[in-house]
């Protein structure tokens, strides 16, 4: 994935939690992830975090070897940002983002990116309590609440129905992950 299409799809999780939250650490969210040693491509390494989190680590909830099945390629190394106490970012070698937060900002969520014109937004069911698919052609995210968080993944996709069944996949596998934590 090209750097530019990375740096998208950082935009759109982190644009999913614009203003929701509260940051204690300003900076966090603008600052740019960073790759972590790979000891392994399947366990992920947390970053020393500038914030206590109350939502489980967002690379934990999925694996690396389980996310590279679900989309077919190769994800590498995850990489945790927590950008507030409410909210934890996964960032893979692949582009690929992973985040997890308190269900409470799950509807000013949503509507931050209902409101923008230039996104396409489909409901999704079959997973979580309420989700839907935030399609940007090609690179899109599929957002599902369940009782106590909300998570996302940001991809690259095949085709919008392609990207919201594979979406759905991983978000169950987190939101299942989420409820053990």
């Amino acid at each position: 994935m090209s750097r530019g299409a990375v740096l998208l799809v950082s935009v759109l999780v982190l644009s999913l939690s614009a203003g929701c939250g509260g940051d204690s650490n300003g900076d966090a969210a603008a600052s740019p992830p960073t790759t972590a040693p790979s000891a392994s491509p399947s366990q992920p390494t947390p970053s020393p975090s500038p914030v206590a989190s109350s939502v489980p680590d967002a690379c934990t909830l999925i694996s690396s070897a389980e996310l590279s099945d679900l989309l077919g390629s190769e994800q590498g190394q995850g990489n945790t940002q927590s950008v507030t106490a409410d909210r934890s970012v996964c960032f893979f070698e692949s582009g690929t983002i992973t985040a997890v937060e308190i269900a409470d900002n799950y509807e000013p969520s949503r509507a931050i990116v209902e409101d923008d014109p230039s996104r396409t937004v489909t409901d999704v069911t079959g997973v979580g309590q309420d989700a839907f698919f935030d399609d940007l052609g090609g690179v899109g995210q599929l957002v599902a609440k369940g009782k106590r968080y909300f998570v996302a993944v940001t991809f690259v996709y095949d085709s919008p129905q392609s990207g919201i069944e594979i979406g759905k996949k991983v978000a169950a596998k987190m939101l299942a992950a989420a409820a053990e934590a």
